[in-house]
């Protein structure tokens, strides 16, 4: 099973099948921000967007606070909450293809991962304009 997850997740980058997986990601990130509100919308989408691609959330965020500067914290917040997902994303898939080498790297990675998590949950909450969660000043 593992070897198929990892060869899904190697065609998956590779083929055609990237584009659709990141339009769908990027859709309910979207979705996300409509239902739920600016600050839980996008840490979760951006959570969910470091499985897939940490830099084009980065990108995307980045992207978006330059139309929303009251909202850069919350939006720093998110690109951290990608780059956590990742560097656990990095763990999983190194775990699959070398046991021995993923034991090395996790006490480094999972610390970098806590950091970030912990830093991401501290920015996203200190966001003033989007304390009430309000979607209408969040301009996507």
């Amino acid at each position: 099973m593992f070897k198929r997850l990892y060869h899904w997740t190697l065609s998956l980058a590779e083929s055609r099948h990237a584009t659709p997986a990141l339009a769908a990601v990027s859709f309910a990130g979207y979705a996300a921000v409509r239902i739920v509100g600016p600050r839980r919308g996008l840490t979760l989408s951006a959570a969910i967007g470091g499985l897939f691609a940490s830099t084009a959330v980065t990108l995307s965020l980045a992207r978006l606070a330059r139309a929303n500067l009251g909202h850069v914290q919350m939006l720093a917040g998110g690109i951290l909450a990608a780059g956590c997902v990742m560097l656990i994303r990095v763990l999983a898939v190194t775990a699959l293809i070398n046991a021995t080498l993923a034991t090395a790297l996790a006490p480094v990675l999972l610390a970098a991962a806590a950091a970030m998590g912990a830093v991401a949950f501290l920015l996203v909450r200190a966001d003033s304009d989007g304390a009430a969660g309000d979607a209408e000043d969040f301009h996507l």
